[in-house]
């Protein structure tokens, strides 16, 4: 997962930048599936990018997902997060 971004717009940005709409139609699909398995899913508008980015290291450990998974569903997430 790419974090060199510190504000929410340009983590934003960087994720649009590194992940095409392929890779992020991806992570949305690891994301229901592993997500989903355990917990009612909430849609990304429903929290800010500073909420996410507390939320997916302690979920993407839980659920075992690898490097490139992971950063698939962070850019889905964070590409369709609540706009600040």
């Amino acid at each position: 997962m790419l974090t060199t971004a510190t504000t929410s717009a340009e983590k934003v940005a960087e994720v649009k930048r590194n992940y095409t709409d392929v890779q992020m139609e991806e992570g949305r699909i690891v994301w229901q599936g592993s997500c989903g398995k355990c917990h009612k899913l909430f849609t990304p508008e429903s929290r800010d990018v500073e909420k996410w980015e507390k939320i997916l290291p302690r979920m993407v450990k839980r659920s075992k997902l690898d490097d490139t998974a992971a950063g698939k569903v962070r850019a889905y997430l964070l590409a369709h997060t609540q706009p600040e």
